[in-house]
């Protein structure tokens, strides 16, 4: 009596491959879940930078603080004659339209 192993073999290739998958799957996830806890770790580190230093030059200063702007902004870019991109550290973009009067 002869036992037929290929079929097995099929089976429990297939029943292989789907389980790597799936470990495959569950380590990108893992992966992903790290990295946006670091940078929620991260913002929330800046934020509470930030708020210190609110705290100690006080909330109503009215002159330009090139410290503050520093710590504030990453980048300040020119889109058009009439329009800025601005984006702070933490992440958040906003489009500022830019008025001239005459």
């Amino acid at each position: 009596m002869k036992v037929d192993h290929t079929s097995n073999d099929k089976s429990n290739k297939q029943l292989y491959r789907v389980i790597a998958d799936e470990i495959k799957e569950l380590k990108k996830k893992k992966a992903k879940a790290i990295r946006e806890r670091q940078l929620a770790e991260s913002y929330d580190q800046r934020l509470q930078d930030m708020e210190g230093y609110m705290k100690k030059i006080g909330y109503l200063k009215r002159e330009f603080d090139d410290d503050l702007v520093r710590r504030l902004l990453q980048t300040v870019r020119v889109i058009n004659e009439s329009k800025v991109e601005i984006q702070f550290k933490s992440g958040i973009v906003m489009s500022q339209p830019i008025d001239f009067e005459d």
